[in-house]
C-alpha cells in the first residue's frame, strides 16, 4: 500500500511539473510574441503605406498571440478537469493552491517585466484574468463540495 501511495504521489508530482512547465512555455511565448508585435508596430507606424505583407504579418502575429493565450487557458481547464475527474478533494485543493501561487508569481513577474519591455502590464497579464476567474469558480466549487460533505455528516 505504501509503494502505491509513493507511485501515485510521484505521478501527481510529475503531472504538476509538466503542467507548470507547459503553462510557463505558453505564457512566456505569449509575452515574447506580444513584445515582438509591439516592437514591430513602431516600425509599421513610421511607414506611410503598409504593404499587403505587413498587414498579413500583423494578422498572423495577432492570431498566434491569441493561440498562445488560448493554450494557456485550455491547459488550465484540462488540469482542473483532470483533478475534478479524480474526485480527490485533497488533490484538487493542491491544484488550487499551486495555481494561486503560480498566478501570483506570474503577475509579479509581469509587473516587473512591464518596466523593461514594451508591453504594458495589461497585455502581460491578459492570459491570467480568464484563468484567475476560472480558478475562483473552482475555489467556490471546492468550498461548496466541502460544505455539502460537512452538512451530510452533521445530519
Amino acid at each position: 500500500m505504501k509503494k502505491y501511495k509513493e507511485m501515485t504521489n510521484r505521478k501527481t508530482t510529475l503531472v504538476q511539473y509538466f503542467y507548470v512547465g507547459a503553462m510557463l512555455l505558453f505564457y512566456f511565448s505569449y509575452i515574447l510574441l506580444d513584445n515582438y508585435r509591439l516592437h514591430q508596430s513602431e516600425k509599421w507606424k513610421s511607414t506611410n503605406n503598409l504593404t499587403l505583407e505587413d498587414v498579413q504579418t500583423i494578422q498572423q502575429l495577432a492570431s498566434l498571440n491569441a493561440v498562445f493565450e488560448w493554450l494557456f487557458i485550455v491547459l488550465f481547464i484540462i488540469g482542473a478537469l483532470f483533478f475534478l475527474y479524480k474526485k480527490n478533494r485533497e488533490k484538487l485543493v493542491q491544484f488550487i493552491i499551486l495555481n494561486v501561487c503560480f498566478f501570483a508569481a506570474l503577475f509579479l513577474i509581469s509587473y516587473i517585466s512591464s518596466f523593461f519591455l514594451r508591453s504594458p502590464i495589461g497585455n502581460l497579464t491578459q492570459p491570467l484574468f480568464p484563468t484567475a476567474f476560472l480558478l475562483v469558480l473552482l475555489m467556490v466549487y471546492s468550498f461548496l463540495i466541502s460544505l455539502n460533505k460537512r452538512l451530510r455528516k452533521s445530519i
